[in-house]
């Protein structure tokens, strides 16, 4: 990458991952605290909407999100005429998934859902406004604006969602949390990303987007339904505090892997699209961002299962505790993730759409044949997260060889670049996870293991001299340069 690009992709990932690291901590600082006011079924209800949330948010951007991103020079007729439809599409879906809810309501068997579902509908609405204003900020690398709106609204829709759930009102807590920060991050996005709609709207301007975006769509659309499809799937078959746990095990598996990927995800896009047309510096900076996504991801997920037994009783209590072997599963799941952004960034950036919709289409109409095999196999819980494992690996192999295609990443590479990280990351879990026959209890265990862990995996990375590590440290270091320089200028 050159030195200006190279300079703000890594002042995009500080942004990017400061805004993620303080969305991911207040949401795991609330869910800690609400998981010890709340029942497990109470938050399974709410995961019972989640696949509606997904499949709208798909449907409303339509791939003009993404669309935004890859064009090099939108106008603001491109832009205005994105946020019309999107917002227009989102007031029908949220009318339709109002009238609909009594049909949710007996499909689940669920009193009471569809009013939660009724209130939910509110935020599909919210995030539709928002759309033009989250890809403008994305495609600008505009992340220390992103973090402000997003620190700002996970904070006071956490503590609105606190407060509710000590005055007694249970599940609406939960409901109340996510319409506060949809709705938040609506009224202060326009305060940080500079960008209002004309009033113009090009229906010529969409269809020449949705040449690629349309891919796009089909694409998260797919990964939308399948990926709430799990949850469909327990909710319906098992019962709502089955769905609880298993919801409260992948939310916490998700608060690490999802930083890094979401981190890497977002700036993948913008910088590779730039890099597009030097199949030299495409190459390099995709093996540097594969180096620097295992050296991160690969120990996060082996530690978080290494001491799955001894947080859940510490952070959410006892009654949780039918969430360690699900969180231990979900790991193995989320060690793929950043390499599945990764790989799905780099070709959304080569302009391959389809491919990228070939891979979702082909990972997920195996995971229904393995989904419809477990649930009238009357296979336990623990299988459906089994299945979303196998289903990762899957689409993780196809992203990888169309990428191999496009832009000649071999297979060779590839593991040169992941087998140190994942090598060194499993060496370290296993012995965090011996710790628990120390005579400790509790926080002392979990901290003693945390600790242990750290010191360990950063000095075999370094005795193994890997380049995740360098480029990490460099990263860092430039990062470090430009905040003091800003600081003294």
């Amino acid at each position: 990458m050159s030195g200006t690009l190279k300079d703000r992709a890594y002042t995009g990932v500080f942004w990017s991952a400061a805004s993620q690291l303080s969305l991911q901590a207040s949401r795991f600082v609330v869910g800690v605290i609400l998981a010890r006011i709340l029942a497990p079924e109470q938050f399974g209800v709410i995961a019972m909407t989640y696949v509606f949330l997904a499949i709208a948010d798909a449907l409303a951007s339509s791939g003009f999100r993404d669309a935004l991103i890859q064009k090099r020079e939108s106008s603001i007729l491109d832009e205005s005429s994105v946020f019309y439809f999107s917002v227009g599409v989102s007031l029908a879906l949220a009318a339709v998934l109002a009238l609909s809810a009594p049909l949710v309501e007996r499909f689940y068997g669920q009193p009471g859902l569809g009013d939660v579902l009724r209130w939910v509908c509110l935020s599909l609405v919210f995030r539709g406004a928002s759309i033009v204003y989250v890809s403008l900020a994305v495609k600008r690398l505009a992340f220390k604006a992103q973090f402000k709106v997003q620190a700002l609204a996970s904070v006071l829709a956490g503590s609105a969602a606190i407060a509710m759930a000590l005055s007694g009102f249970g599940v609406m807590s939960l409901v109340a949390q996510v319409l506060v920060t949809d709705f938040l991050s609506l009224l202060l996005y326009p305060v940080f990303v500079r960008w209002k709609p004309a009033f113009a709207f090009s229906p010529l301007a969409l269809r020449e987007m949705f040449g690629f975006g349309s891919k796009m769509f089909l694409s998260g659309l797919v990964g939308a339904v399948m990926s709430e499809l799990y949850s469909v799937v327990v909710g319906k078959f098992y019962s709502a505090a089955s769905l609880g746990f298993y919801s409260r095990a992948r939310q916490l598996q998700q608060l690490p892997v999802m930083f890094i990927s979401s981190v890497i995800g977002k700036v993948a896009l913008p910088v590779f699209s730039q890099l597009n047309g030097s199949e030299e510096r495409f190459s390099r900076g995709l093996r540097s961002s594969v180096g620097m996504a295992c050296f991160l991801g690969f120990p996060l997920m082996a530690g978080l299962a290494a001491v799955a037994a001894s947080l859940v009783p510490v952070l959410l209590g006892p009654k949780w505790s039918e969430s360690i072997p699900l969180l231990r599963l979900f790991c193995l799941v989320g060690a793929t993730y950043p390499l599945r952004y990764l790989a799905v960034g780099a070709l959304a950036a080569l302009g391959q759409s389809g491919d990228v919709l070939r891979v979702e289409v082909l990972g997920k109409s195996l995971v229904l044949v393995l989904l419809f095999i477990v649930v009238w196999g009357g296979g336990a819980i623990w299988s459906v997260v089994v299945v979303e494992f196998i289903a990762s690996l899957i689409y993780l192999g196809a992203a990888s060889r169309a990428l191999w295609r496009r832009s000649g990443y071999s297979y060779g590479e590839q593991a040169r670049d992941v087998l140190p990280s994942l090598g060194i990351a499993g060496l370290m879990g296993l012995c965090v996870a011996a710790m628990e026959l120390l005579p400790l209890e509790g926080a002392w265990l979990l901290g003693t293991q945390c600790m242990a862990g750290a010191a360990l995996y950063f000095g075999l990375a370094k005795l193994a001299r890997l380049e995740g590590l360098r480029e990490f440290q460099a990263a860092f270091e430039k990062l470090l340069g430009r905040r003091s320089r800003g600081a003294s200028a």
